[in-house]
């Protein structure tokens, strides 16, 4: 099979990868190759940060650094940032950043600020539960500019996020380990869980007679429900709270949170076995980048432009940044945030496995392996 994979990735997706061909007007950045796009974001592409808080004239200000390594050949740096991704995908005035403001200084070469608000322009306050979008286009000394990859990260809410199955995931049972990312300032996760999208959505805490949806109260930020039925969704639903006293007081502060939903598999469906390549086929755990590329190809009854991109599933939890088929539909380029996929590695030789369903339901799932180093 590896073999046989290797000879379809030479003949179906070389082409690509050279030439740069793409869907609906997309090309894969050749610029990369060469190192004349900003690379490396901090915040992480797709990252969910608390943010740094500062208090000016009174007031509380959310803020963060924006921070990128430069490309190799540029002398110009030029920043823009929003909370609308189409102001920053069209470089609109009133999302420019200008140059680094403090590129002059040693250690902030490469640093913009946003939220800040002693550092202009982007001087209003960052938002708890809102999606940014940043980007720097890198100019050389010959005034080519190189539009840079557009990044987003969210200011972390007070409600939980980020679910895990991620909402109306199709997974494998019976026992399933739920997680999320927290609210900000919280320190207990009330969880409830049931086959009502009501009954979970309405319930409500009562320390005296809690309702048969509520699973429990956690301090940690995840938890393993045991025991579930196939061919079945589930609503789950986590509040967070902060400050509860004796059962019988309103806590300091309660968030409730968004009604999600995931589906046990039927053990009896087998899923299509499709076809997928990971680049780098050697990961360094010590190399800095962005993604984990994978090439996803399917038997030839069935079509890539089929695939929904929001089943796609990275050992059942990683779910892709970017999704795209080549021009002649016939792969389907699935990238990961590298420090996500790195998260869940160890060194040695790591077989990983990709999950997903099209849109008419058929679930497929494909492996490959790569080899994990850790060469400083």
């Amino acid at each position: 099979m590896k073999a046989e994979k290797k000879k379809i990735n030479l003949t179906m997706l070389s082409v690509f990868l050279v030439c740069g061909y793409a869907l609906a007007g997309q090309t894969i950045f050749l610029e990369a190759a060469n190192g004349s796009i900003a690379s490396d974001p901090y915040p992480a592409d797709g990252a969910v940060i608390p943010g740094d808080i500062t208090e000016y004239l009174g007031n509380e200000y959310i803020w963060t650094k924006l921070i990128f390594v430069p490309g190799a050949n540029s002398v110009e740096h030029t920043g823009y940032f929003s909370d609308d991704y189409s102001k920053v995908e069209s470089r609109v005035q009133d999302a420019n950043l200008g140059q680094p403001p403090y590129g002059a200084v040693t250690g902030w070469e490469y640093t913009f600020f946003a939220g800040n608000p002693q550092v202009p322009p982007a001087v209003e306050t960052l938002v708890r539960g809102t999606k940014y979008y940043w980007c720097v286009d890198e100019t050389d000394a010959l005034g080519t500019t190189y539009p840079g990859d557009i990044w987003e990260f969210t200011i972390q809410d007070y409600k939980a996020c980020c679910p895990n199955p991620p909402d109306g995931a199709v997974v494998l049972g019976p026992d399933v380990l739920l997680s999320w990312v927290p609210g900000f300032g919280v320190e207990d996760h009330d969880v409830y869980l049931g086959t009502s999208w009501d009954d979970v959505n309405n319930t409500v805490y009562d320390y005296f007679n809690q309702s048969p949806e509520f699973l429990d109260t956690v301090t940690e930020q995840n938890i393993l429900v045991t025991g579930l039925s196939e061919n079945t969704t589930y609503y789950w639903r986590v509040d967070e709270i902060a400050g509860r006293g004796p059962p019988f007081f309103i806590p300091d502060e309660f968030y409730k949170g968004d009604v999600w939903s995931f589906t046990i598999l039927d053990s009896t469906v087998i899923p299509i076995q499709a076809i997928v390549d990971f680049d780098p086929d050697i990961l360094n755990l010590a190399s800095q980048g962005n993604w984990i590329t994978s090439y996803i190809g399917l038997p030839e009854e069935y079509n890539v432009a089929d695939i929904d991109p929001g089943s796609i599933l990275l050992e059942g939890e990683i779910e892709p940044q970017q999704f795209w088929l080549t021009g002649d539909q016939q792969i389907a380029i699935v990238r990961f945030a590298r420090s996500d996929v790195q998260a869940i590695l160890e060194v040695g030789e790591v077989e990983l496995t990709i999950t997903g369903q099209l849109t008419d339901g058929t679930l497929f799932e494909a492996k490959d392996t790569i080899e994990v180093v850790d060469n400083q």
